[in-house]
């Protein structure tokens, strides 16, 4: 092999070799000049160039094979789908509920036979045809697209994926049998969990159908499940979840059969029914889903766990598998009122973003735009609340004040009884001698001195009960009727939490307590209020007797706490009485 020019010259050997072809082939392709070439004797000599551009134009390269690819589905897969889609046996008792519902039912009966172990559900819906036959058993298949209504009622479906009916039914038992009567026709065929289990793809699964004609007058699917994967089946549980989770109305009714020991009890179910102290109403219209609306009740009682919380439905039926509370739990006393809400939100924008399972949303802009809508709902039910509840609770203190109010002024009549005063006399006179005795040496006053202070304080007593009498008495004619029959008229008012904690008005006999001051909140709290307007009352009537004297109000303030004392153990005893009568 030599290079001319950088050109690789081959020889007949060479090129017969490249080509795969004879030399006398070779050769006659030459001459003809089909493959340039330059004969030099008797041999030819080619350019490498030139026979692989010939190749490139003449040679035949492979014909493509053609075959087809025909798509399927593995049973496998359909059957792990199925249990990881609907987990709990009500979930998918639901899907078939859903299916008669779609179907313009109007009563899906539920029949649980304890005794044969059996679960059937029966509608009055308008059946199936060959057409919607074809199309059930297929699936991922199904005629319900977004604009779909049921041709009686207008019902709209959740979701659209052709998929739920036949899950539930591979999820509750393994033999199953299906008949249904539509346009004067009855159509029977049995779905098995065996054949699902020989098949490998979901095409090699058939199904003989049985039809006969029937009356017109007859409609409605009857689905017969036998062998069931669950040995028991919670009635009372699944009446509750379908209570709060499927669309009952006056044109949809579910009713649950139950046979144990050859006894049918038969219950239709309904809503659950709660009293309730408030309800607030809302609604929306949102630019992604259009119009929402949420209602949400303040029970009079704690209610169920499995009530409580926002449920949200989507053309009638409950969407969330778990209740949704709009992170209320962050806000101030979030968990306060929990036990006692719970609420509905309509949201038929959100049916395109509805999971697969149909037990949840998909995180999506459209669902968030609503949540934000049930945040701010439930804030505002929150902080209505909390104020009710603060209103209550101030009335309630403010009921306590009077309380407190009619005992001061009952304390306060005692102590300007003659009786009392004498008593008061007496016992100041005794409590000084006593304190001259334990310590001659000090300088306390001599007896006549004590007698003469003694009879100060009782004077102060009496100028004090004159000077509130004629204090009543200067009262405006039109504010008198308030304050009839009362010593001091005592009274909480809504000052700030800075300002004063109490304030007395002379002329009025008018004490007044600052209900925002926080020793008065404090007190409201730890539920010893009456204790400390007591006190503050105690404190500004005996600074209203002494007249500025230390021992004057030392001396009614401890009486009007002696008195109070008495009063106490005297109540105490009554109680005690009436409690062992």
């Amino acid at each position: 092999m030599k290079k001319v020019n950088n050109t690789k010259i081959l020889s007949t050997a060479e090129a017969s070799r490249l080509l795969g072809l004879t030399r006398q082939t070779l050769y006659k392709l030459a001459e003809k000049g089909e493959l340039p070439g330059k004969k030099i004797g008797r041999n030819y000599k080619f350019f490498e160039q030139d026979i692989l551009s010939y190749i490139r134009l003449h040679k035949k390269l492979p014909k493509y094979k053609e075959w087809e690819l025909r798509a399927d589905f593995a049973t496998e897969g359909i059957k792990k789908m199925a249990k990881r889609t609907f987990q709990g046996l009500s979930s998918n008792i639901e899907e078939l509920i859903a299916n008669s519902y779609d179907a313009d039912a109007t009563s899906v009966r539920i029949v649980i036979n304890n005794d044969k172990g059996t679960l059937s559900i029966i509608d009055n819906g308008s059946g199936m045809d060959e057409s919607a036959l074809a199309s059930f058993v297929k699936y991922g298949k199904s005629d319900k697209d977004s604009d779909y209504r049921s041709p009686k009622f207008g019902r709209s479906p959740i979701g659209e994926y052709g998929m739920g009916g036949k899950l539930a039914i591979t999820n509750i038992s393994r033999r199953c049998k299906i008949i249904t009567r539509r346009n004067g026709y009855e159509h029977i065929f049995n779905m098995n969990r065996a054949d699902l289990d020989k098949a490998k793809y979901i095409s090699d699964v058939k199904s003989r159908v049985l039809t006969k004609k029937c009356s017109k007058k007859y409609h409605g699917t009857e689905i017969y499940m036998e062998d069931l994967f669950t040995k028991t089946i919670d009635s009372e549980r699944l009446q509750e979840r379908f209570s709060t989770k499927m669309p009952l109305s006056q044109n949809f009714q579910i009713v649950m059969v139950v046979i144990r020991n050859n006894e049918k009890k038969e219950q239709t179910v309904s809503e659950p029914i709660f009293e309730y102290e408030r309800k607030f109403d809302f609604s929306d219209d949102l630019p992604k889903i259009g119009n929402v609306k949420m209602s949400i009740y303040f029970t009079k009682e704690p209610i169920a766990a499995t009530k409580q919380g926002v449920w949200t439905k989507v053309n009638g039926r409950i969407v969330n598998e778990k209740a949704e509370w709009f992170d209320l739990f962050r806000a101030t006393s979030g968990t306060r009122y929990r036990y006692r809400l719970f609420g509905y939100g309509e949201a038929d924008g959100l049916k395109d973003y509805v999971t697969f399972s149909k037990n949840d949303f998909i995180d999506c802009p459209e669902y968030n735009e609503y949540w934000e809508f049930g945040h701010k709902n439930i804030l505002k039910v929150q902080n209505t609340l909390l104020r009710d509840d603060e209103n209550i609770k101030k009335e309630q203190d403010r009921n306590l004040v009077k309380d407190v109010e009619k005992e001061v002024n009952d304390i306060v009549s005692k102590l300007d009884d003659p009786a009392t005063l004498g008593v008061l006399e007496a016992k100041i006179k005794k409590e000084f001698t006593k304190e001259k005795e334990s310590a001659p040496e000090a300088p306390y006053p001599n007896i006549d001195v004590i007698e003469k202070e003694a009879e100060k304080v009782v004077s102060v007593v009496k100028r004090g009960k004159d000077k509130r009498e004629r204090r009543n008495q200067s009262i405006a004619p039109s504010e008198r009727v308030s304050y009839s029959g009362r010593n001091y008229v005592i009274t909480p008012v809504d000052l700030s939490e800075t300002g004063d904690i109490v304030k007395f008005t002379k002329e009025m006999n008018l004490i007044e307590i600052n209900e925002k001051h926080p020793l008065y909140v404090k007190a409201s709290r730890n539920s010893s209020l009456d204790d400390l307007v007591r006190s503050l009352a105690f404190t500004e009537i005996a600074y209203d007797y002494s007249e500025g004297d230390f021992v004057s109000f030392d001396a009614v303030f401890n009486e009007l706490a002696r008195i109070a004392s008495r009063r106490v153990k005297l109540i105490g005893m009554e109680d005690l009485t009436a409690s062992s009568g």
